[in-house]
């Protein structure tokens, strides 16, 4: 077990990135100590308490017409309005959608979720989930900067890919398509392709049991390296 692993949790500020930053942890060790039997009432009300109060600040930067941008939609003006972002709204809906499955009573609106869920649906363009807003943090980017349109297909794929059975037809449309075009970049250009975007493609083959997952695996597997019992991927260059 972790040690003090509560001490990760904090209260939600800033931007709307920076507010998910503190929501995420929260709902991830909940979940993770609710599953080994070590959530205290303690803890979950720290946790339950952060996940409310970040659910309701990131509201604050959701636009009109659906997404989520770092500054919300009212900090841009005329011509150099800014589109919500894919990979925010991606975080938050991904994050927003494990908080409901967690905690007993609905925390987060359902048609909430299904909205942005609906929203990013559309900014799938037929074979990439395309980026037309703006995300700033470097923890966001790392190798989503790096890959482009492939990273940020994998990242947004996911969100509906963890829920694949419940889908939509259209949404598993989606799905199904953004999933074999990353397997086809796999079989062409798999060594242009980070590792950690690799990764995500290979866990989104495996989420809906595709035929190509067996090679997703194999090839990020073959870029391990086994040191002190442990398998481990080394980034050499940073982001």
């Amino acid at each position: 077990s972790l040690s003090n692993i509560d001490e990760l949790l904090a209260m939600p500020y800033g931007c709307g990135e920076q507010n998910m930053y503190n929501f995420a942890p929260s709902a991830f060790i909940y979940e993770y100590l609710k599953k080994t039997g070590q959530l205290t009432d303690e803890i979950e009300e720290k946790a339950f308490k952060i996940m409310q109060t970040g659910y309701q600040r990131e509201l604050t930067y959701r636009h009109s017409d659906g997404g989520y941008s770092a500054f919300g939609e009212n900090s841009y003006y005329g011509d150099e309005k800014k589109a919500a972002s894919t990979v925010l709204t991606s975080f938050v809906a991904k994050c927003f959608q494990i908080a409901n499955r967690l905690v007993d009573e609905d925390l987060i609106d359902d048609k909430v979720v299904a909205s942005d869920l609906e929203w990013l649906a559309q900014t799938f363009d037929g074979e990439n989930f395309v980026e037309n807003g703006r995300f700033f943090s470097s923890q966001l980017m790392g190798g989503l900067n790096k890959d482009g349109n492939i990273a940020i297909t994998a990242y947004a794929t996911i969100v509906f890919a963890e829920n694949y059975e419940n889908l939509s037809s259209e949404h598993k449309s989606i799905v199904d398509t953004a999933a074999d075009s990353m397997a086809s970049a796999l079989d062409t250009s798999a060594g242009k392709i980070s590792d950690h975007t690799v990764s995500m493609i290979c866990y989104i083959l495996h989420l809906i049991d595709h035929s190509s997952k067996s090679n997703a695996l194999d090839i990020i597997l073959d870029r391990a390296t086994e040191k002190a019992g442990y398998i481990q991927w080394i980034v050499e260059n940073g982001w």
